[in-house]
């Protein structure tokens, strides 16, 4: 039994240095997905735990459901950030042919099958016309 639990806990640090391996290496360059790899990560050290031996099917699959319905909204949140990020300011020009020449940097909460995320956009308007988002697109 000694013998196993040893054997465990070398599985367990060798993990850990082969994930601190993996962080430095798929870091991007601004940190938009640093914290789902944070849950991923967070995930997959419970899963190698002790601590879900005793857990029922049900109560495993609930776990990883609500974990991954977060990753995937931490991932679309992290996609969404880096769009708006990179987003190119310039001229406007509606279908109507009309030019909005009036430009602010907008955000907005977005409702998806994950979860909420936030938007963020630069609106493009004039008096009396409709704003438009190119991002939006």
């Amino acid at each position: 039994m000694a013998k196993k639990v040893k054997n465990q806990k070398a599985r367990q640090k060798k993990l850990r240095r082969v994930r601190t391996a993996m962080r430095e290496e798929n870091k991007d360059e601004c940190g938009y997905f640093t914290e789902a790899r944070e849950l991923f990560e967070d995930m997959v050290e419970w899963l190698s735990s002790d601590k879900v031996c005793g857990l029922e099917h049900s109560e495993l699959e609930n776990k990883l459901q609500s974990n991954g319905n977060e990753l995937l909204r931490r991932m679309l949140q992290g996609y969404l950030d880096r769009r708006s990020n990179e987003e190119i300011e310039g001229e406007c020009w509606g279908s109507d042919g009309i030019k909005r020449t009036h430009k602010r940097k907008q955000t907005r909460e977005l409702t998806t099958i994950f979860g909420t995320v936030v938007v963020k956009r630069i609106g493009y308007g004039g008096r009396k016309i409709n704003s438009l988002h190119p991002l939006d697109g």
